[in-house]
C-alpha cells in the first residue's frame, strides 16, 4: 500500500506530462520513454537487489517497509506510468478540442476535461498495478527482511521452539 502511495502521484504526473505536454519528438522524451521500457521489463530480483544494495546497505534503512516499499515503487512506476498514458491517449482528440474551443487552457482542459473521462480506465490500472505489486515477494525479501526466524542448526529437538 505504501509503494502504491508513492508511486501513484509520480506517475500521474509524469504520464499526464508525456501524452498532454510532451513534444513527441523531443531527443529527452524518446530517452525518457526508454528509460520507463527499461525499468518495465527488469525482473523482481534484479530490483531486490537494487534496493538491498541501495536502500538497506548505502542509504543505512535497514531492512524495514520503507525501503521495501521504495523498491517496489521502482518496479510498479513504469508498469502504472505507461498504462496511465494509454488511458489518457484512449481518449479522443475531440474532447480536447472541444475544451479548447470553450476558452479552457490546456492544463484546465486535461483537468476538467480529459482525466475525469479516463478516471475509470486509470482505477482499472492502479487495481491491475496493485495486484502485481502484492504478488511480488523477492524485492520485499531483500529489503524488508526474511519473514522465518533465525535458525539454530545446533539444536536437533523438535520440540525446542
Amino acid at each position: 500500500i505504501v509503494s502504491m502511495i508513492i508511486s501513484l502521484p509520480i506517475a500521474l504526473g509524469s504520464a499526464i506530462y508525456l501524452n498532454e505536454f510532451a513534444d513527441p519528438k523531443s531527443e529527452f522524451i524518446s530517452v525518457f520513454r526508454s528509460a520507463i521500457e527499461v525499468l518495465s521489463s527488469l525482473p523482481s530480483v534484479v530490483v531486490g537487489l537494487f534496493g538491498f544494495l541501495l536502500f538497506v546497505l548505502k542509504f543505512h534503512m535497514g531492512f524495514s517497509v520503507l525501503s521495501g516499499a521504495i523498491a517496489l515503487t521502482f518496479f510498479n512506476l513504469p508498469l502504472l506510468t505507461r498504462s496511465i498514458e494509454n488511458y489518457l491517449a484512449a481518449i479522443p482528440n475531440l474532447q480536447r478540442e472541444a475544451g479548447l474551443a470553450l476558452g479552457l487552457s490546456k492544463w484546465e482542459t486535461t483537468e476538467k476535461v480529459i482525466f475525469p473521462a479516463a478516471v475509470p480506465s486509470i482505477v482499472t490500472g492502479v487495481v491491475l498495478a496493485a495486484g502485481r505489486v502484492f504478488g511480488e515477494a523477492a524485492a520485499l525479501l531483500f529489503t524488508s527482511g526474511q519473514s522465518a526466524p533465525q535458525l539454530n542448526w545446533y539444536n536437533w529437538n523438535p520440540l525446542n521452539s
